[in-house]
């Protein structure tokens, strides 16, 4: 618990160094696993013939994330409720987008 122990209260400048700090090597494969399994699924529909007619949809949330997560490399800031909840909006509207394309109802 890096930022708990350090006297100044400061993190680490990049999103896998912090993970790594605070929850160990094995949290740190834990969100490469859960960032690989997202980009994949949303990725899944896009580069099929039989694209889903609105993939740009899914174009943008995954360049949305993919620069989400290239700002984390020089600053970090999941710590904002705000920037965080965004990222998990993303992921979201991306799997249901993913579910429109394999034509999945809830």
């Amino acid at each position: 618990m890096f930022y708990w122990k350090s006297s100044s209260g400061f993190r680490t400048h990049n999103i896998f160094l912090e993970t790594t700090v605070n929850l160990g090597i094995f949290g740190f494969f834990i969100l490469l696993w859960m960032l690989y399994r997202t980009f994949r699924t949303i990725a899944k529909g896009i580069f099929k013939d039989n694209a889903f007619k609105n993939s740009y949809i899914q174009v943008g949330i995954i360049g949305s994330l993919a620069s989400f997560l290239g700002h984390n490399q020089v600053d970090y800031f999941w710590q904002i409720a705000q920037i965080a909840g965004l990222f998990w909006i993303l992921v979201g509207a991306g799997v249901c987008a993913h579910n429109l394309a394999k034509g999945v109802r809830n």
